[in-house]
């Protein structure tokens, strides 16, 4: 009887250091796999700071002598348009777009009756009031209202 209990006793802790053993094996692997998953991560992040960092090289850097040939045919280009606009003068001033008005489709209304305004406040300013619109307008005026040229 007592190589019974024997047998079962090292049975048992055969059993006891395979499922020690299995257990180990687990959690190692586990802590592999989460530190896995974060080498993963760390490496994305350090991916994404190594993109923006060409970037921002590619922003700093100066350009190179085929940008600036284009640069130089584009301001060429744009200097000859100009000279043309500036050689035909200033535009016509168009005159402003007036609205068509559609009777059919409202019904006429009465003219709301108009209140005189109110009077303002003599100030002491002794231009006149040419004077004044001619000087808000951008014009000179002789009497000194507007600003001199």
């Amino acid at each position: 009887m007592a190589k019974k209990k024997d047998k079962k006793a090292e049975k048992s802790r055969t059993d006891q250091v395979r499922s020690a053993v299995e257990q180990a094996l687990q959690a190692t692997s586990q802590q592999a796999e989460q530190a896995r998953g974060r080498a993963q991560d760390l490496a994305d992040e350090l991916a994404q700071a190594a993109t923006r960092l060409r970037e921002a090289l590619d922003d700093l850097r100066p350009p190179t002598s085929d940008e600036l040939g284009s640069m130089r045919r584009r301001i060429d280009d744009l200097e000859q348009r100009l000279a043309k606009l500036e050689a035909a003068g200033p535009p016509a001033a168009k005159p402003a777009a007036r609205r068509a008005r559609s009777t059919a489709a409202k019904p006429a209304a009465k003219p709301a009756a108009r209140k005189p305004a109110a009077r303002k406040p003599a100030t002491r300013s002794t231009a006149t009031a040419s004077q004044r619109a001619s000087s808000a307008r951008g014009g000179s005026s002789a009497a000194g209202g507007g600003p001199a040229s």
